[in-house]
């Protein structure tokens, strides 16, 4: 027992003879740690391995100061069997056995390379925000044509690395060059070699406004005499460029790099702007003050959709909000007909029923077609830019310009499968920031949350309900799944996906983590399966599956599921729903797509009034279906363990997302989720 404790131990561990500093024993750490063989590391002594004390009198005098104190820690370094060392931090203790009658010298290493290189790290980045506070200055001071040639020279110097360039662009010609360049003192300019496909990356990344990394370039030569860049990371600068600095290494550029290329250009960008004048800036400081409304009409809009009760009243709350700020002129809803294809005003603000009639039911005007049934048909918001030039606006042009209206949004109501209308928003200057369209997008989400929390309002809160247990042996993943490794899964959640599939959290017990994943990928359905945790009920999973599962169809007919187990192929659930639902059309619309659904038992329960309940209703209520998404993938996930089971990246990789598309969701809904903890809603 004591060797495997001592084996078991993640530091090093030496018994050393405090008389001739010959090593008793290691345990495996050690031996790991050092290259050696357990029996060749007790044919040394302290000083083949340790740097610190390379002689028999160094250790004699570190022995008799260790006898005085009886303990000390100290840093050093150790040096393995192929010569090479790293950074420890040792702590010894000097232990007299009365029994043996002679003292030890007990040593517990622990390998710090880690932490060394964290310390380098922050060091690197102190040194560097020094480099770039004194590059900030000489913007600041800078004019605009100093200010062009030395962006290379700040970038190169602050970064450390061997090529920075500037690509300008020019605005009357339309096209982007490269203006500027330097390079490290250790290269000659001349043999710097550029990729080949650089100016059409350059060109991508000035386009999109987004960050492009690569670290193994391709495709660049190698001739002799030659320094080609093995990697590379390219940041726009606005309207003014792109920045691209470069290294003759591959893999150079990970997240503190990149972070910091993204500091510097924003430096370099803020600096250029203000440089640019008076104007520029007052047309940020108006910028501001605009985003700043438009938050301010956001969250009075939310609070509205809190207190409502109707339908009528989210209606009316959402368009007077929008009709009375100065951003936008009107707005009206829209209700959709699914069987005529067409969309019928029930409510409207800041403009009168004939005006609006007149918009929009013109005899000759294709406007349902053109902006207001495709926000249905595609479930994505239709822009006007400019109701004067846009030539789809031309039947209806006039009725809206005498409106006052310059620009016109369409955003859709949805909410999961389901279509709750569709919002019109007029503005009164043409060209709506981009920042406002995802802004009334996302309040588009709410609205449509809002709308099915009150029409479901009152079936969740209610205290009687139907249980029903059913039973399938239909061959889903994951009944599959558990017919094929004879195993016993337990469901535990489910997040729907964008692209169609659904990722699904469960507990495989009686069954080796290695067989389920075996099984798995002899699968056409599940297209991915990891491993989450391992617990003492069993391991735990998560699946990305490319079609519907039980629970899926479970949910859909609008049911709570309370427990869902699989075991040896057949599917159990015990599902919940309100007293006043048609439990025949539940059961009749599962079997259509699980036929051979067997209904075992019916009941109704009485449940006191359920907190976690009404925590979750509000969940819902007031989170977007993407806050949703993202919390649930991420807690599922363990991405709030410490240490983490997966990190932002992999979860915003695993949905598609840039991360921070990814970091402004899943912030938003801790904002939210927050708020209903410290900002106390009596009736939340």
């Amino acid at each position: 027992m004591f060797r495997t404790l001592f084996n078991y131990s993640t530091d090093a561990v030496f018994v050393e003879d405090p008389r001739t500093g010959e090593i008793l024993d290691v345990n495996d750490t050690a031996t790991r740690q050092l290259g050696y063989s357990r029996e060749e590391l007790l044919d040394l002594t302290v000083a083949d391995i340790d740097t610190e004390l390379p002689t028999m009198e160094d250790y004699q005098a570190f022995v008799t100061n260790l006898k005085d104190d009886g303990h000390t820690t100290f840093d050093g370094t150790h040096r393995r069997k192929d010569g090479s060392t790293f950074p420890v931090e040792v702590n010894v203790s000097y232990i007299e056995l009365d029994q043996l009658e002679r003292g030890y010298v007990l040593a517990l290493s622990r390998d710090v390379t880690e932490r060394k290189r964290a310390e380098e790290r922050i060091r690197e980045n102190e040194a560097a925000l020094e480099r770039l506070n004194v590059g900030t200055q000489e913007l600041i001071d800078a004019a605009p044509e100093e200010m062009r040639l030395r962006t290379a020279d700040i970038a190169q110097s602050v970064l450390d690395v061997e090529y920075a360039g500037l690509w300008l662009y020019d605005e009357t010609i339309g096209e982007l060059d490269e203006y500027a360049s330097r390079t490290s003192p250790e290269i000659d300019p001349d043999t710097v070699q550029l990729p080949t496909n650089l100016p059409d990356r350059v060109w991508q990344t000035f386009v999109s406004d987004d960050v492009d990394i690569e670290n193994d370039v391709e495709g660049s030569g190698r001739e002799t005499g030659t320094a080609p860049l093995r990697s590379r990371v390219l940041v726009p600068l606005g309207r003014h460029g792109v920045i691209c600095v470069g290294s003759t290494q591959s893999d150079t550029f990970d997240d503190r790099l990149v972070d910091l290329v993204e500091t510097v250009a924003t430096t370099v960008e803020t600096a250029w702007n203000r440089a640019d004048g008076e104007a520029n800036l007052k047309q940020q400081n108006a910028e501001l003050a605009r985003v700043d409304r438009l938050n301010i009409l956001i969250r009075e809009i939310d609070q509205a959709l809190v207190r409502a009760e109707t339908v009528e009243s989210i209606d009316e709350a959402v368009c007077e909000h929008l009709a009375e700020s100065a951003l936008f002129e009107f707005a009206w809803i829209g209700e959709f007909d699914a069987a005529g294809d067409t969309v019928a005003a029930r409510e409207w603000a800041g403009i009168d029923g004939t005006s609006l009639e007149q918009l929009t039911t013109s005899e000759e005007s294709v406007w349902y077609e053109s902006q207001v049934i495709t926000a249905v048909r595609t479930d994505e918001v239709q822009v006007v830019a400019d109701t004067a030039t846009d030539p789809r606006a031309s039947s209806w042009r006039e009725a809206a310009l005498e409106s006052g209206a310059r620009s016109c949004i369409c955003i859709p109501l949805v909410y999961g499968e389901s279509i709750y209308g569709v919002l019109v928003v007029y503005g009164r200057t043409p060209q709506p920031d981009e920042r406002n369209v995802d802004v009334l997008s996302e309040l588009g989400e709410t609205i449509a949350h809002a709308i099915h929390a009150v029409e479901t309002r009152v079936t969740q809160h209610t205290d009687s309900v139907v249980e029903l247990t059913l039973q399938t042996t239909a061959e889903m993943p994951l009944v599959r799944l558990s017919l094929e490794t004879d195993c016993v899964i337990e469901f535990e959640g489910a997040v729907p996906r964008d692209d169609g599939d659904m990722t699904v959290f469960f507990t495989a017990k009686d069954v080796s983590p290695n067989e389920v994943m075996a099984a798995s990928e002899q699968s056409l359905v599940i297209k991915e399966l990891s491993q989450l945790a391992q617990q003492d009920t069993g391991s735990k999973f998560k699946a990305r599956l490319a079609t519907s599962t039980l629970a899926s169809k479970l949910l859909e007919q609008g049911a709570t599921i309370r427990s869902l187990n699989i075991d040896a192929g057949t599917a159990t659930a015990v599902v919940e729903l309100p007293e006043a639902a048609d439990v025949r059309e539940f059961v009749e619309g599962v079997k259509r797509d699980v036929p051979d659904l067997d209904l075992l038992a019916r009941q109704s329960q009485t449940r006191p009034p359920d907190k976690e309940q009404r925590l979750q209703t509000t969940f819902k209520q007031r989170l977007t279906p993407r806050q949703q998404e993202i919390l649930q993938l991420a807690y599922r996930s363990g991405y709030f363990e410490s240490p983490r089971v997966q990190t932002g990246k992999e979860l915003s990789d695993a949905l598609d997302l840039s991360q921070s598309t990814f970091n402004y969701h899943l912030r938003g809904g801790e904002r939210k989720l927050l708020a209903m903890v410290f900002d106390h809603d009596p009736e939340a």
